[in-house]
């Protein structure tokens, strides 16, 4: 279910992440509202750019990756500054629902 912004900067802020020097955290992936109102779509898009911006300090230069697109969204994702899309279902085709095997 991800993390709301206030939980994850308290939680980045007690420092667990200096008693785990192996871990490096890349960045943050999200995705905007079912909907077909861009409007709404391109506020979920800037407010992730907003809480990668928030959380790139305390992770330094190796946490690049903004992670939001989808096959429906990508184009509107890029313009607000995604780093990496989804696009399974443009390459593969849409999943269709599989009938269980009884």
């Amino acid at each position: 279910t991800g993390w709301d912004m206030a939980g994850l900067m308290e939680y980045v802020r007690t420092a667990p992440f200096a008693r785990m020097p192996n871990v490096c955290v890349r960045g943050v992936m999200g995705i905007a509202t079912n909907t077909d109102d861009g409007g709404a779509i391109r506020r979920d898009f800037m407010e992730l750019k907003r809480c990668f911006e928030l959380l790139q300090p305390y992770f330094g230069p190796r946490f690049n990756t903004l992670s939001m697109g989808m096959s429906h969204d990508y184009p509107l994702a890029v313009e607000c500054g995604s780093t990496m899309v989804r696009v399974g279902s443009l390459i593969f085709g849409r999943r269709g629902l599989k009938k269980p095997v009884l």
